[in-house]
């Protein structure tokens, strides 16, 4: 299913644990206050969810026996890379690469805001996804997708070798573990290499004044978009680690995922994350 489709109950769901978890909190005495980001290429149905979301929240819900409905709520939908956004300089192009479990997508972003096709590009079927599937069908799509991740991260440094094996040996049996490592490592560099080429041959993401890379797994392409794109690469080494200081539970991988969303309620609540690694807020009061 799409993250379209999952949105509404998704949303519902969490606002209806934190009304568990803060007992405090009265639908009717609060407004409630919904941003939500879209993949570019689910974009188009923004307005529908905004809709969807203010009938459940004002009509009311119900979550786990309760019947839940706000006296006041604001809901609006966002296109990724909206976070991002709000870092480069209004007067240049920029690009935020999205390193996704699909798809890999690369958004363009002028003026503070992210920009919808053709000027951003998806490039379909590159995520990580293909590389989790050419390896093998694992039981536990998810447990097999984090151990090949475990694998791409620590695989090219010498001293972590064997911890790099361990996750996925424990789902792959001995007598193929070998060959299974050899085409993960195959399957990556064949993905990178479509990347590459496509990259290449797209003037627009190419002449990126400005790139920047999040998603989940930002961390394993890292060092290969580094080389590729130079000085317009923008690490974002203070923003992950303030994300992750910030919010203790938040590992670096999962801060790579919501990073772009958290720039977005940085800017939405007034405060803007300034690019020089240090803990700081633009406008913060």
């Amino acid at each position: 299913m799409s993250k379209a489709d999952l949105l509404v109950p998704k949303v519902l769901a969490f606002v209806g644990l934190a009304l568990d978890r803060v007992p405090e909190l009265s639908p009717d005495r609060v407004k409630l206050v919904i941003n939500f980001m879209l993949p570019i290429s689910e974009w188009t149905e923004y307005a529908d969810l905004e809709s969807d979301l203010l009938s459940c929240l004002l009509g009311g819900f119900g979550y786990n026996g309760r019947h839940i409905d706000f006296a006041a709520v604001d809901a609006k939908g966002y296109m990724e890379g909206a976070g991002m956004a709000t870092i480069p300089p209004p007067d240049i192009t920029a690009y935020v690469g999205v390193c996704g479990h699909k798809d890999a997508n690369f958004i363009a972003v002028e003026d503070g805001r992210p920009l919808a096709y053709p000027k951003s590009k998806t490039f379909e079927g590159l995520g990580m996804s293909s590389i989790v599937n050419s390896v093998m069908h694992f039981t536990d799509d998810v447990q097999g997708a984090k151990a090949v991740f475990r694998f791409l991260a620590l695989m090219d440094k010498p001293n972590k070798q064997d911890q790099a094996r361990k996750e996925l040996a424990a789902l792959i049996k001995p007598h193929r573990l070998e060959q299974k490592l050899t085409q993960t490592r195959e399957g990556f560099n064949k993905n990178w290499g479509e990347i590459k080429q496509r990259i290449d041959s797209d003037r627009g993401i190419k002449q990126a004044q400005a790139f920047y890379l999040v998603g989940g797994n930002a961390p394993i392409y890292k060092s290969r978009f580094k080389a590729l794109f130079g000085s317009a690469f923008k690490p974002l080494n203070g923003a992950i680690k303030q994300l992750s200081d910030e919010f203790e539970e938040i590992n670096t991988q999962w801060a790579y995922r919501a990073i772009d969303v958290w720039m977005l309620h940085l800017h939405v609540t007034g405060r803007t994350w300034t690019p020089k690694g240090v803990k700081e807020y633009v406008g913060a009061k």
